[in-house]
């Protein structure tokens, strides 16, 4: 038995110029893709991060004042905290008569491609 080679025209052999600019188009859609999930992922662990602070520092200052005598250097230090370990920190209390106080914490949303940063606010309550 003999076999018979096909012999292929010369102009569709390998791949053609405009079949590989279509598939590096496609990888570097792709590759765009990845990183700008990666991108995104960085950015809301750094925001998870400045939220837990925000949160350590409420309570941080709910314990200083129980237990303080001097309420008020207390609340200084802690704003000098807030101001330092948060982006655009702002903090302040509030308290009713019934023993509940209200501590207010303002920060910035930490974004790396955006200029105009979201304001972010918690509150925490706790009884005296």
């Amino acid at each position: 038995m003999m076999y018979q080679r096909f012999k292929t025209p010369a102009c569709q052999s390998g791949a053609t110029l405009i079949e590989t600019l279509v598939s590096l188009f496609v990888l570097g859609v792709g590759l765009f893709g990845v990183l700008t999930m990666q991108l995104k992922s960085i950015q809301q662990g750094q925001n998870s991060f400045v939220y837990s602070q925000a949160i350590v520092l409420a309570n941080d200052l709910s314990e200083r004042i129980k237990s303080s005598t001097n309420p008020a250097a207390e609340l200084t230090s802690w704003q000098t905290r807030v101001k330092e370990q948060l982006p655009g920190g702002e903090g302040a209390i509030s308290g009713t008569a019934s023993g509940i106080q209200t501590i207010t914490i303002t920060f910035n949303e930490k974004t790396v491609s955006l200029p105009i940063q979201d304001k972010h606010t918690i509150t925490f309550q706790s009884w005296l």
